[in-house]
């Protein structure tokens, strides 16, 4: 079993939960934390260039769909309260977006 994987910096994805009334499929995503990733570090600054706003993003997978997107945060420490104490696999995450996975 492999553990997803950042493209960018090749470091775990973790699961974080998402809310309630989001209106996603999954009960959470994946997304690099790694505050090291380049991905993340050059967002901070695109963004500030290309919108005049100070935030950045993160990469992401949405297990029910298999879609990476960024994942806009406003801080460093942004949506790392949500990270779950959980590791996923690439084949659990792909389970889950078939509606195999299994419930807490």
């Amino acid at each position: 079993m492999t553990k997803p994987r950042c493209p960018h910096c090749d470091q775990p994805l973790k699961p974080f939960s998402l809310p309630e009334a989001g209106g996603w499929e999954s009960p959470f995503h994946v997304a690099c934390f790694n505050d090291d990733c380049p991905y993340y570090r050059h967002g901070w600054e695109h963004m500030e260039k290309q919108y005049g706003v100070k935030s950045s993003y993160r990469f992401r997978i949405d297990p029910a769909t298999n879609q990476a997107s960024p994942l806009p945060v406003w801080s460093p420490d942004a949506l790392k309260s949500q990270i779950l104490d959980a590791e996923v696999t690439a084949e659990e995450t792909a389970e889950d977006a078939q509606g195999g996975g299994s419930q807490p």
